[in-house]
C-alpha cells in the first residue's frame, strides 16, 4: 500500500474529533485537558533536548518494530502512564459511558475470513503491528474514538480487500469514509470491552482491556448488500454533555446523512457526487459558523504562550518546506485560507499542524507509513491571542518550528514561517520518495 494511503487512513483518526478532549462532562472534560496538558509537558523535554534519540524512535514507530518497547522513549511515556494508572482507567470508563451497545445485527455485514487468516499469519506481521501500536499509544489514549488509530495497522489489508475482492474504486474509498463513522461499546466483563466501528463499507470490531489498552480478537464484516435504508443508524450518535460534542455530533449526523441524499450512481459519477458532498458540507460549516468561532477562540486560549526564547535556536528559513505547506492550504487571490477539506474539522490546529508534522518527517529523510509519532509523543504548540478572532499559532517539531497568524472567523492564515535548526537538521535525502498526504477525510 502507498505511503499517501497510508497517511490517508492515519488521518481517518482525526476527523470528527473536533478537538482533542472533548470526551465526557463538563467536570471530566477539564480533567482530561489538564491531563493532555501534563502529557505534553512530559514528552517537552525529550521533543528539545533529545533530538537525535527522538530521531531513532520516529523511525522504530513508523515501522512499527518491536524495539520500540525498549527505546527510552518509550520507556518515559510508560513511566508516565505508570504513575497515573488509576487517572487513565477513569477517564476511559467515563467516556465509555457515552457509547450505546452495537446493534445486535448488521443486514448485509459479511464476516471475513481472509481478515483472520491474514491477521494470524506471522510472515504479514498485522497482529504485531496492531499490538505494537496498542502498547506504544498506551500513553495518548484516553477515549473510545482514541482506539480507532491502532486500525490504521489494519487499514492496508481492509482497503485493499475492498478494492481487489469487493470491486471498489480506489476514488470511491475517500468518498465513502466521508460518511462517517459509527463508534459503539458493550461491556464484556470487567475492565473488558468490544469496541465496534461502522461505516457505509465495513464494521470493525475488537476488544478493548482499559487497564492496558490491549485490543484484541479483530473481526471484520464487509457490507455486501445495496443501498442502505434512509435513517439507518442516525439515532445511534454518542451522548453529549459540552458544546464540543454538541458541536461534533451534529457534524457526524449531517455527514452520515449524506449518504441518504447523495444522487444516484447511475446518473452521477464519483466526481461529482464528491462535489456534492463537498458543497453541503461546506453549507454545513457556514450555518455554524458563530459555533466554531467560538470554540476556537476557547480552545486556543487553552495553549501555552508563545515560546520566544527556544525560537530563537531556529534560525534558517525553511523555504522547501514551507513551499510544500502553502499547497494544504487553500489560496484566494493573495490570501491563504484552510482548504475546504479541512476546515469543518478545525478547531484548535491540529489538522493544519498534521500537514506540518508530516512535511518535518518527509524533509527530514523520514519514511513516512502513518505519521504517528506527532500524536503519540505530545504537541509543543504555543498560542497568543493578537486581537478579535486573531491568534498567533507557534509550533515546535524536531528540528522545524511554524508560526502564523489564524483568523478564526474567516479562516486565513496569514504571515506564515517554518525555519529549522540548522545545525542539526538532517539532510533531505528522501525527499524525492515522499508522495503528499492525502486530504484528511474519514
Amino acid at each position: 500500500m502507498n505511503q499517501p494511503l497510508r497517511i490517508f487512513i492515519f488521518s481517518l483518526f482525526l476527523m470528527g474529533n473536533l478537538v482533542l478532549c472533548m470526551g465526557q462532562t463538563s467536570a471530566l472534560l477539564t480533567a482530561e485537558q489538564q491531563f493532555r496538558k501534563e502529557m505534553d509537558e512530559w514528552m517537552r523535554t525529550c521533543h528539545r533536548e533529545e533530538k537525535n534519540a527522538f530521531d531513532i524512535w520516529i523511525t522504530q514507530m513508523e515501522d512499527l518494530e518491536l524495539s520500540v518497547w525498549k527505546h527510552p522513549i518509550y520507556k518515559h511515556m510508560e513511566s508516565f502512564y505508570l504513575k497515573h494508572q488509576q487517572q487513565y482507567l477513569r477517564l476511559r470508563k467515563a467516556d465509555l459511558a457515552r457509547y450505546k451497545p452495537a446493534p445486535k445485527l448488521l443486514s448485509d455485514y459479511e464476516r471475513i475470513s481472509d481478515f483472520d487468516r491474514a491477521y494470524n499469519d506471522t510472515d504479514l506481521r498485522m497482529k504485531q503491528k496492531f499490538e505494537v501500536l496498542q502498547r506504544v499509544t498506551n500513553f495518548r489514549v484516553l477515549r473510545v474514538a482514541d482506539t480507532w488509530f491502532g486500525t490504521t495497522a489494519l487499514g492496508g489489508f481492509i482497503i485493499n480487500y475492498l478494492i481487489t475482492q469487493h470491486g471498489m474504486k480506489h476514488e470511491e474509498v475517500p468518498r465513502q469514509y466521508a460518511y462517517g463513522v459509527l463508534p459503539f461499546a458493550d461491556l464484556i466483563e470487567g475492565n473488558q470491552w468490544q469496541i465496534t466501528f461502522i461505516n457505509r463499507m465495513y464494521a470493525l470490531r475488537f476488544n478493548w482491556n482499559i487497564e492496558n489498552n490491549q485490543c484484541t480478537d479483530p473481526e471484520l464484516w464487509v457490507y455486501t448488500g445495496g443501498q442502505q435504508p434512509a435513517g439507518w443508524l442516525n439515532n445511534s450518535f454518542p451522548k453529549t454533555y459540552t458544546p464540543f460534542q454538541r458541536l461534533e455530533r451534529e457534524l457526524n449526523r449531517f455527514r452520515w446523512k449524506l449518504y441518504d441524499d447523495q444522487p444516484d450512481s447511475t446518473t452521477t459519477d464519483n466526481a461529482q457526487r464528491t462535489v456534492s458532498m463537498q458543497r453541503k458540507l461546506m453549507d454545513f460549516y457556514a450555518s455554524h459558523r458563530e459555533a466554531y468561532i467560538r470554540l476556537r477562540n476557547e480552545e486556543l486560549s487553552q495553549y501555552p504562550q508563545i515560546d520566544e526564547v527556544y525560537a530563537k535556536a531556529f534560525r534558517e528559513d525553511a523555504p522547501a518546506l514551507k513551499e510544500d505547506f502553502l499547497t494544504m492550504l487553500y489560496q484566494n487571490d493573495n490570501l491563504f485560507q484552510l482548504s475546504p477539506s479541512d476546515a469543518p474539522y478545525e478547531i484548535d490546529g491540529e489538522r493544519t499542524l498534521f500537514h506540518f508534522y508530516y512535511l518535518c518527517m518527509k524533509h527530514s529523510g523520514h519514511v513516512i507509513y502513518y505519521n504517528s509519532a506527532p500524536w503519540v509523543a505530545g504537541r509543543d504548540v504555543h498560542a497568543k491571542k493578537l486581537a478579535e478572532d486573531v491568534w498567533d499559532i507557534q509550533a515546535f517539531y524536531q528540528f522545524y518550528t511554524i508560526r502564523y497568524k489564524w483568523n478564526v472567523a474567516t479562516d486565513e492564515l496569514s504571515d506564515i514561517f517554518i525555519r529549522s535548526s540548522n545545525s542539526d537538521t538532517p539532510s533531505e535525502k528522501m525527499y524525492e520518495f515522499m508522495g503528499k498526504p492525502a486530504p484528511p477525510k474519514r
